[in-house]
C-alpha cells in the first residue's frame, strides 16, 4: 500500500513536470507582444476556429503557456488578431 502511494505521488509530480517543459520560452517571455504567459491557461484558448464555429468542447485542464492578450484570438498561423480579423486569416 505504501509503495502504491509513493508511485501515485511520483506519477502526479512527473505529470506536472512534463507539462511544464512543454512551454517554449516561458522564462524569456512570449514570442509576441500580443501574448502573455499564463501558468494556468485554458486547454482550448480562444481562436479563430471558435469564432467562426462556436461550440467547441474543451476540458477544464490547466495548461501553462503563452496566450493571446484579452480581446485577441489565435489564428491557424499562430498569430493573435481581433475576432473581426478572423475572416481574413
Amino acid at each position: 500500500m505504501k509503495a502504491a502511494l509513493v508511485l501515485l505521488f511520483a506519477a502526479v509530480f512527473l505529470n506536472f513536470q512534463v507539462k511544464g517543459h512543454h512551454v517554449v520560452g516561458h522564462e524569456e517571455g512570449c514570442a509576441s507582444p500580443d501574448e502573455v504567459f499564463d501558468p494556468c491557461g485554458p486547454s482550448c484558448p480562444p481562436s479563430c476556429i471558435g469564432v467562426i464555429k462556436p461550440g467547441t468542447l474543451c476540458s477544464t485542464e490547466c495548461v501553462p503557456g503563452c496566450y493571446c492578450r484579452d480581446g485577441l484570438v489565435r489564428t491557424a498561423r499562430g498569430t493573435c488578431v481581433t475576432p473581426r480579423a478572423c475572416r481574413n486569416n
